[in-house]
């Protein structure tokens, strides 16, 4: 049997990456090795601009593969093209490697000094490091496996002369590229839009650890009531979840606007998001621009959803008047930033009931919140190239809601089989959507249901049989 020496180029420790190195590095055709270009996150609580708080990951990220973290020259680490510079993974590539963490966490001699590396997989092109990986590769005719979340949609908002200058930057890395992991459509459509050929496409959808959380689905469904109870909410009420940081990008203002409307009437149903929301934050006009963008490239039709009121406002299964439409209905935000206080402060201006900010919750406990959960929403603009949460609730039976921007909504959205995609922005579909699902338990059941199903395909699994095809 043949063994590759593969190489893995990545940032910092991530959650979501973690159980793929450990399922990889019990591949025997595979021997792992994961270079970090940052220890964000690792030793002790960091600050994370997102959340706008210190955190540390509940879950081990450093077991269970060989792994090294290479010295890092920059002035300022981070996620940015200048925060990674690491020359050390030019003499990694070419001679191997002799100091590494091993499975088992621990510091010692590696087995495979000076053997030639088979591949290496990059994730991303944004950083110096990764294109010391690249060129060093190339000149040692090492493959390179390239993993990246890029949506062709959001690529086309760009301007015309940006996108001219990527296609001859990206058109010379490309060509020198030897297979691409792409994570979805989107992902996909934007590698052919820059000219790469479909015999170097490989599928490696885009995966969270299916199994950790099925098994707490599991466990917890039978506790549901008591979770339910625990945070004041009634077993047959219907619960309404965002998960994420609470930042301009995810939209969080958007679904509690659309939350204020089903309550009251008192708010007029605009097609449009207003930034006017948010006080502390520039009003560019930029935004705008992308919505239009994107409404014309919207296939969702206008009537997918039947009315069984006749006004919006009139009589429902929610009771006579508009403030009790909703009266068993809760919004649940999990996540902090920024825009915290605003969202705060709206619900507060209109006397809105039965919303919960309930701040950061780590990896062991977002199950808890799934497990209540009746509908998920990721209302999200651009800078959403994926959103890996909307995995996660799947993985619980969730119907899902997005906007048509949100980059995992081709692949994991079936629209009106499993959830809904609506125009990004458009509060108005948002809480046609909502309202829709809200009065009809049968059909949250069966979406749910379909969300499961669908799920079952996007697995690190999956992600294997990939890399090994593009290994051989």
């Amino acid at each position: 049997m043949t063994k590759y020496k593969l190489a893995i180029l990545t940032s910092h420790p991530i959650q979501y990456q973690t159980p793929l190195f450990q399922l990889l590095a019990k591949q025997p055709e595979i021997d792992l090795t994961v270079y970090f270009c940052w220890d964000f996150g690792v030793s002790e609580p960091t600050y994370d601009s997102g959340f706008g708080k210190e955190i540390k990951w509940d879950i081990s990220l450093l077991e269970g593969y060989k792994y090294k973290f290479l010295k890092n020259y920059s002035f300022k680490p981070s996620s940015k093209f200048w925060g990674q510079i690491n020359p050390g993974i030019i003499k990694e590539l070419i001679l191997g490697t002799s100091d590494v963490h091993n499975i088992n966490g621990n510091f010692g001699t590696s087995d495979v000094q000076l053997k030639k590396t088979n591949a290496i997989l990059t994730y991303g092109w944004n950083s110096f490091s990764n294109w010391l990986a690249f060129l060093t590769a190339f000149l040692k005719k090492i493959p390179v496996f390239l993993h990246a979340e890029s949506p062709l949609n959001q690529e086309l908002l760009k301007p015309k002369w940006k996108i001219k200058i990527k296609k001859i930057i990206l058109g010379w890395l490309f060509r020198r590229i030897s297979a691409f992991l792409y994570i979805g459509e989107e992902n996909k459509k934007f590698y052919q839009y820059y000219g790469v050929p479909g015999e170097k496409l490989v599928f490696c959808p885009y995966a969270v650890d299916n199994s950790r959380f099925m098994a707490a689905s599991d466990e917890l469904g039978v506790m549901r009531n008591e979770l339910r109870k625990k945070q004041g909410i009634g077993k047959d009420d219907v619960v309404i979840l965002f998960v994420g940081k609470l930042i301009r990008k995810k939209r969080p203002m958007d679904l509690l606007r659309a939350f204020s409307i089903l309550r009251t009437s008192d708010i007029p149903r605009g097609s449009t998001s207003p930034m006017s929301d948010f006080p502390n934050i520039d009003d560019s006009t930029a935004w705008k621009s992308d919505i239009a963008k994107l409404k014309g490239e919207s296939n969702i039709a206008k009537s997918d959803v039947q009315h069984e009121s006749a006004s919006m406002f009139g009589t429902s299964d929610f009771g006579g008047n508009p403030t009790s439409r909703t009266s068993d209905v809760h919004l649940l935000y999990v996540g902090d930033g920024e825009l915290r206080p605003n969202l705060e402060k709206y619900t507060k201006e209109h006397n809105l009931k039965n919303i919960y900010f309930l701040g950061f919750k780590n990896q062991t406990e977002l199950p808890e919140y799934y497990t209540i959960a009746d509908i998920f929403v990721l209302p999200s603009g651009v800078g959403e190239t994926w959103g890996l949460v909307v995995n996660e609730a799947m993985c619980f039976g969730l119907p899902i809601i997005v906007s048509d921007v949100v980059g995992c909504g081709p692949d994991l959205v079936k629209h009106g089989e499993n959830g809904y995609i609506y125009p990004v922005g458009n509060i108005e579909k948002l809480t046609d959507y909502l309202e829709d699902l809200i009065k009809n338990p049968e059909k949250r059941k069966s979406f749910g249901k379909k969300s499961f199903e669908i799920i079952q395909e996007y697995t690190y699994e999956k992600d294997i049989k990939g890399i090994l095809e593009a290994l051989k």
